[in-house]
């Protein structure tokens, strides 16, 4: 069901026209990470709406494989320290993606 999940999500980013959408945070879930890196992607592609996922950098593999093609905010594990700090740099990269500003050095500082 991952597939229409996905394709579902980016359907209804496209008919509730937000000006971005913040998958996660996902924290060290691995399923829930893969599903917001997934959701994101899609709604890059298919929409202009632009997408970011948070998660934690257990998630390795999804990191590897979405990190060119999403915008990923690093962020503690669940129960980690560093959790308001992290919400509030997914709050900033979410603003300046809206907002259409340059994001490539804050993307370098709080991104994968």
């Amino acid at each position: 069901h991952e597939e229409e999940v996905v394709k579902k999500m980016a359907a209804m980013a496209k008919k509730l026209r937000p000006d971005v959408v913040i998958c996660g945070p996902a924290y060290n879930y691995k399923g829930f990470a893969r599903m917001c890196a997934l959701v994101a992607y899609e709604i890059n592609k298919k929409t202009d709406i632009p997408a970011i996922a948070a998660m934690s950098e257990e998630n390795v593999d999804t990191i590897s494989k979405y990190k060119n093609s999403v915008n990923i905010v690093k962020m503690p594990k669940k129960g980690g320290t560093g959790l308001n700090e992290s919400l509030y740099k997914i709050c900033l990269l979410a603003k300046k993606v809206a907002d259409k500003e340059d994001i490539t050095e804050l993307k370098k500082e709080i991104c994968y």
